[in-house]
């Protein structure tokens, strides 16, 4: 049985907005993902004393609102300054891309049945993440294998060290840009 939301998300991204434009990776793939850049909400956009009442952190766990935080999922080591509650749901695994354990999560509560359009988009961070699955950057976990060939087999992605090449060398074109 699938789970229902029964509360309001607002994504918020973890930089002014005036810094958003610096990550050019980031506005090609989004941009390439058909996501508007005026509807996406930065930190310096809301006033998270007033408007936020609890927090999920993604691909961080070190906040000065620490008190809000009822969940995070990251995959940087855990920081012992991070002051996170006690009743915190903690997903803090080291692998080579947060979107690996965003998919896995995903993937945990909704089997094989998520949206093409979500996986196309948690698919680019993980190859670049995990610089192209390279051995030699010693970045990439099993996991992350494993969550990329579980989109490519929902993608129906076609010969996938040719299409994770690709990705990677367009990724990393638009951050050089």
């Amino acid at each position: 049985e699938k789970r229902r939301c029964s509360y309001e998300i607002l994504p918020i991204i973890n930089c002014r907005k005036s810094e958003l434009p610096l990550k050019t990776e980031v506005v090609f793939w989004l941009k390439r993902n058909e996501i508007e850049m005026d509807n996406l909400v930065c930190r310096d956009e809301i006033d998270m004393n007033k408007n936020v009442k609890n927090l999920i952190l993604v691909d961080h766990h070190v906040s000065p609102h620490h008190e809000k935080v009822i969940s995070v999922i990251d995959h940087r080591p855990y920081d012992e300054n991070s002051n996170l509650i006690e009743k915190c749901a903690v997903n803090i695994s080291e692998v080579g891309s947060c979107a690996t354990l965003i998919t896995e999560a995903i993937k945990n509560d909704l089997g094989s049945d998520i949206g093409h359009e979500i996986l196309q988009i948690l698919y680019g961070p993980i190859v670049l993440d995990t610089i192209n699955f390279s051995t030699e950057a010693d970045k990439v976990r099993e996991l992350d294998i494993e969550m990329a060939e579980f989109i490519e087999r929902i993608l129906e992605i076609e010969n996938p060290a040719e299409a994770r090449k690709k990705l990677f060398d367009e990724l990393v074109t638009a951050r050089a840009d």
